[in-house]
């Protein structure tokens, strides 16, 4: 080994040397690499690491705010099933949707009354009780002192502007703003229409001896004047007060109705002969049924009363134990006129038009000039100050002879008698004696039947749907100063007045030569009417006398009624929701 050294000259030796001192150097410079790349890699690491970190502080917080938000949420959920389980605890207890719909306006503390008033927020917030768990619960209102923000109807509660404030234990707060609607379904029977009864009337009704035969569906109400119950008088025949349906001379009535609501008491004398009563469908007596010394009652339908059968010494045949229903407690709140209301108005006053456009065809005032008839319930209190006078409405007229009769007939009339007949009577008494086939009589006035000396029999049938369609979509024939219609062939009655086109004409899709035309609204339709200046020939279809939503007024009413109604099952709405 020492021979080897020994044998390496200095040049030698200088290169040797220098070439250590350079694997020196390349170890320093990769030494300082892997610093700066260990360094690169923590500044990224803990980038990473920070990112990571915040998005982390980012989910809490935001599953803190969701939390709470659906804690906000969760709080107006439990609130709208507590209201819908008092409806079902009501429901389980015998209780129908009118006694629902009571107990959910006492415990929120809107009152006794139904209709419009106000909740108490505090109340209400007593009615969220699960979500309380999770956070701090605040009921207030976005309705401003003095503004109702509580509803109910025949059907529904409504809980207007409920703002519930969730604040959970880390400080999150969020707020949910809803009108809350509970709302309940009567089961009904199907629509009706006016063609589906025999007698619609807003006054009652006196049958005064023989066979009286009804079919169909029928309604009669008692009289009332001022909010009170008062006697009426047909004819010379005075019916009580509070009476709908008052029986006498020995009349035997059928009522084969389907359906029908007797808005009042209904009273079966015996002046005159043993009377009687037979109820083949299902009736409705807004009441008591007061039943005479010597009166039979035979029951093979079903029969309600909100009040109770009264008197004595008379004779009771119904069908099983549960035909006849006492006490019985209506289930349409307000919906059923007169009842629970002290409103005068009734379901014909409902189905009439306000008002219709006429040409008048008078000498005077204004001849050759439009004006409105008025179908006011009593022809008082009509839009512009007009009264009615010999069936004509003239501006501040004076002396008012109500005597308005509108009777429509199908072509295949057989004789003057209401048969295949719609007889639309707003203001007049109805006096029938004998037979009406096919035939639907409407009137505010009340109808008499078969006065005391007059024993045969009276039948009243429905009218056929098809005929009735054909004639409300016709033009009204003539109108004379008796104010009945003329025929199907529009023949006159009586000397000047109004005049239309025959019954049987239909409404023109353009404007006639000679004809002007004219346009009004009523509700949400606009309707079209022409008119001759010359002769007064005026083309008005006959449905435009009666309101556009017949069948939804009448349905409405009847299915009130309906005690098959289950407020064990409701539905919930939510409308004007809004969060923050």
């Amino acid at each position: 080994m020492l021979k080897l050294l020994k044998g390496i000259t200095g040049k030698d030796r200088k290169k040797t040397e220098k070439g250590r001192k350079s694997v020196a150097n390349d170890r320093g410079a990769a030494l300082v690499s892997v610093l700066i790349a260990i360094t690169f890699i923590a500044i990224i690491a803990t980038s990473l690491l920070y990112m990571v970190y915040m998005n982390y502080l980012t989910k809490v917080m935001r599953y803190g705010s969701t939390d709470n938000f659906y804690t906000a949420e969760f709080a107006l959920d439990d609130l709208s099933s507590e209201l819908q389980q008092i409806a079902v605890d009501k429901g389980k207890s015998g209780g129908n949707i009118d006694d629902a719909i009571k107990e959910i306006r006492s415990k929120v503390g809107a009152g006794p009354a139904a209709g419009k008033s106000n909740y108490n927020p505090d109340k209400v917030a007593e009615y969220i009780k699960v979500a309380k768990n999770d956070a701090n619960i605040v009921v207030t209102t976005s309705y401003p002192s003095g503004t109702k923000n509580y509803e109910d109807t025949a059907t529904q509660v409504k809980l207007k502007g409920v703002v519930i404030t969730a604040t959970d234990e880390k400080g999150y707060v969020s707020t949910i703003t809803s009108d809350i609607i509970i709302k309940f379904s009567p089961e009904g029977k199907g629509d009706l229409d006016v063609c589906d009864f025999s007698i619609i009337t807003d006054k009652p009704v006196y049958i005064g001896g023989g066979d009286f035969i009804m079919t169909g569906c029928a309604y009669t109400q008692k009289y009332r004047e001022g909010g009170t119950d008062k006697a009426y008088t047909l004819d010379g025949k005075t019916i009580p007060a509070g009476d709908c349906l008052y029986i006498n001379g020995g009349a035997s009535v059928h009522i084969l109705s389907e359906r029908a609501i007797f808005n009042g008491n209904v009273e079966v004398n015996c002046s005159g002969g043993d009377s009687v009563v037979e109820i083949l469908g299902d009736v409705y007596i807004m009441g008591d049924l007061k039943l005479h010394s010597g009166s039979k009652l035979v029951v093979t339908g079903s029969l309600k009363l909100t009040g109770h059968i009264t008197g004595s010494g008379y004779d009771k045949v119904v069908k099983d134990s549960d035909s006849i229903e006492e006490g019985w407690t209506y289930p349409g709140g307000s919906i059923c006129p007169l009842y629970d209301s002290s409103s005068p108005d009734g379901l014909v006053c409902q189905l009439f038009c306000d008002n219709v456009l006429f040409w008048n065809y008078k000498a005077s005032p204004s001849p050759g000039k439009l004006d409105y008839f008025d179908f006011n319930h009593y022809f008082i209190g009509s839009e512009n100050a007009r009264v009615t006078y010999d069936n004509i409405e003239y501006p501040h007229a004076s002396s008012p002879k109500p005597k308005l009769k509108l009777q429509m007939c199908a072509p295949d009339v057989i004789n003057s008698g209401l048969e295949n007949t719609l007889a639309l009577v707003p203001n007049k008494l109805v006096s029938i004696k004998g037979i009406c086939t096919n035939s639907t009589v409407v009137s505010s006035y009340g109808y008499l039947f078969n006065g005391s000396d007059y024993t045969n029999a009276s039948y009243m049938q429905r009218m056929d749907k098809d005929q009735y369609n054909w004639l409300i979509n016709t033009c009204l024939p003539s109108i004379k100063d008796t104010g009945e219609l003329g025929d199907s062939d529009g023949h006159n009655i009586g000397n000047s007045g109004m005049k239309g086109v025959s019954a049987g004409t239909e409404m023109p899709l353009t404007k006639p030569a000679g004809f002007e035309e004219e346009s009004y609204v009523y509700g949400s339709e606009t309707r079209t009417i022409y008119y001759n200046k010359t002769d007064g020939t005026c083309y008005l279809p006959i449905k435009y006398l009666l309101d556009d939503n017949t069948s939804g007024i009448i349905t409405k009413l009847f299915d009130s009624v309906s005690n098959v109604s289950d407020p064990t099952t409701s539905t919930v709405i939510y409308e004007n929701w809004s969060k923050e």
